[in-house]
């Protein structure tokens, strides 16, 4: 997941990824470890 994208609303981002990183993390980084970038 790139941190640096969103700079701007940061505490949005961050509180809006932390409720969808345990989604995130289940589709994106599973996949991320297969090598297959969802983004």
């Amino acid at each position: 997941m790139n941190q640096n994208t969103g700079k701007c609303s940061t505490s949005f981002s961050y509180q809006q990824q932390a409720s969808f990183k345990p989604k995130l993390e289940r589709a994106g980084l599973l996949r991320s470890t297969r090598g297959e970038d969802p983004s």
